[in-house]
């Protein structure tokens, strides 16, 4: 995983300040050379000598004159970055704030001292748009020590009070990130502390992305275990050719898509969560629904049948799952409330019988570049997060959550099925959060399927 850069424009200000500081007191010296070298010389008797004085002493405010015409340009080169940065943060927080409405900025500006609240990531906190905005801080020294981060257990540290979103309702907590920038956490992220006695533990420690190959997987579900024909080599694992699989359409006849299927990730999500290894039974099923479909751009109902949607290569939403789920006989299903649960939560229903089936952040890119280089990419087909709305190679993506525990560090790590990989992959939990928070152009939701019987 390549490491976020965080810049402070605001920092590279005040350091090209700096160095504008340190070239007009570098001309200065050299200014004072020559009328130092100048008064010194200019009561000596030996010509020879004066002239040869003098010269070194051009010589050496030439030097001068270099060094600080280097440091000038890097200066102006340090505060064009500084505003490159500004103007970036400027229009993607202008164009989120006009999709989704001022309530949105309260949601963002946490601040690396938080990640388990960060979606997107600004570079600065803009004073502007907070100071137009009709908003009010009321002060409440109590809540320093009362409130806890989302779901860590954590204390938050320097909470200076709370806003109301005069349009929306919505309450935030005010958190002073210093330097004049402030960050608001929905009061709805805030949460009691995990409750660790009901997680249970598993020896060994575990990185992001980690396939526990410990887990037997029955047929088909494991790499490299998919019938005769269903799969294209080096394509990814839920791709299926669905001609060759013998699935039966809404009208009695074979399902005729000779091209891979690119987004079969929800349907296969449900049907291993529920158990099912008839794989071609079970998106017969699905091919037979009817009444699912989409709202367009200008926001207008496309109706569409399960096998419109496979003969099209088309993704499915939560309401298609939760009908492909109730096709399954004693099974039940809704979608989450669009906040996370605690891993206590997720832990505790999981034992119970409960299925959930997360919409999450996919890195699809097979390589990237280093160096000028194509490499390929450590993180290709692993949940991934951080990136903003419609980066090339990132994708919403279905995956089942299969199991919640602490690590023998005590860390509490998630376990998936990915579709994509066709495997099993554990992530730590404030990773799984992240890719939760932003599926592919959603961001800022939590969009889950939760089945029972």
């Amino acid at each position: 995983m390549l490491p976020k850069i965080r810049v402070d424009p605001d920092l590279l200000e005040k350091l090209a300040g700096e160095i504008y500081r340190l070239a007009g007191d570098l001309n200065q010296a050299g200014d004072g050379l020559l009328n130092e070298v100048g008064r010194r010389i200019g009561a000596t008797e030996y010509p020879d000598l004066q002239s040869s004085a003098r010269g070194d002493a051009f010589s050496a405010r030439d030097l001068i004159n270099g060094i600080q015409r280097d440091l000038t340009g890097e200066a102006d080169r340090l505060r064009l970055l500084s505003r490159a940065f500004r103007a970036v943060d400027d229009e993607a927080i202008s164009f989120l704030t006009y999709q989704l409405g001022e309530a949105w900025l309260g949601q963002t500006f946490a601040g690396p001292r938080y990640p388990d609240l960060v979606g997107f990531e600004p570079y600065y906190v803009p004073q502007t748009a907070m100071a137009t905005s009709d908003w009010a801080v009321m002060y409440d020294q109590n809540l320093k020590t009362a409130l806890h981060t989302y779901k860590t257990g954590e204390f938050v540290e320097n909470i200076v009070g709370t806003w109301t979103d005069p349009k929306t309702g919505q309450k935030y907590y005010v958190v002073d990130l210093g330097n004049g920038k402030y960050g608001y956490i929905p009061a709805d992220r805030l949460s009691d502390p995990i409750d660790f006695s009901t997680i249970p533990a598993r020896e060994g420690t575990f990185a992001d992305g980690q396939t526990d190959l410990q887990l037997a997987l029955p047929a088909p579900w494991g790499t490299d275990q998919w019938p005769e024909g269903w799969h294209s080599r080096g394509d990814p694992w839920q791709d299926l050719i669905l001609g060759k699989t013998g699935i039966i359409g809404t009208r009695g006849a074979p399902v005729t898509r000779m091209t891979p299927h690119p987004n079969l990730c929800g349907p296969l999500s449900v049907l291993f969560a529920l158990g099912e290894t008839d794989i071609a039974g079970g998106l017969t099923k699905f091919a037979g629904l009817s009444n699912l479909g989409y709202f367009d751009k200008d926001h207008q109902w496309i109706s569409q049948t399960g096998t419109d949607i496979l003969e099209g290569g088309k993704p499915t939403g939560p309401d298609d799952l939760i009908k492909f789920i109730k096709q399954f006989d004693g099974w039940n299903a809704t979608t989450g409330p669009g906040k996370m649960p605690t891993p206590s939560e997720l832990e505790d229903k999981i034992k119970t019988g409960h299925k959930f089936i997360f919409l999450t952040e996919l890195d699809t890119n097979k390589d990237i570049y280093q160096g000028g280089e194509k490499v390929p990419n450590p993180t290709s087909g692993q949940l991934v997060p951080g990136a903003p709305p419609n980066t090339p190679g990132r994708a919403a993506h279905w995956v089942t959550v299969t199991d919640v525990f602490q690590d023998s560090n005590g860390k509490i790590q998630v376990e998936v099925f990915n579709t994509y990989t066709g495997k099993p992959e554990i992530y730590s939990w404030d990773t799984f959060v992240k890719t939760c928070r932003q599926p592919g152009n959603n961001p800022g939701s939590y969009t889950y399927v939760e089945a029972w019987k």
